[in-house]
């Protein structure tokens, strides 16, 4: 019983870390098929690929598919963007380079 409870608690941890962490993306679509779920989430930021190097703009999507909820599987792509948004990194619409994604993360799939 105690292992259960455990287990149960860990789950619940995990949860609400991912929960946390898809906080930082913005949902752009949703379907919902009875208690399933289906979101497109995105976001926009600068990264350094290395500890030296400039920062250079990436939007990162993510397909999250949830049951009652709760997150049970997510798939993430991230693209490099053009150096020039740097300066309107906040500004970026998510159409501006949709064409640059698989077709499972555009705009248009959904």
């Amino acid at each position: 019983m105690t292992y259960l409870l455990a287990l149960l608690g860990l789950a619940l941890l995990m949860a609400w870390q991912r929960h946390l962490h898809l906080g930082r993306y913005r949902t752009v679509r949703h379907r919902r098929v009875g208690w399933l779920t289906a979101e497109l989430r995105y976001r926009d930021f600068m990264e350094a690929p290395h500890q030296a190097a400039y920062p250079e703009p990436r939007e990162e999507r993510l397909v999250v598919w949830r049951l009652l909820g709760c997150v049970v599987y997510v798939r993430r792509r991230s693209v490099a963007l053009p150096s020039q948004c740097d300066a309107r990194i906040n500004h970026i619409s998510e159409r501006d380079f949709d064409a640059r994604f698989e077709n499972d993360f555009r705009l248009t799939a959904w």
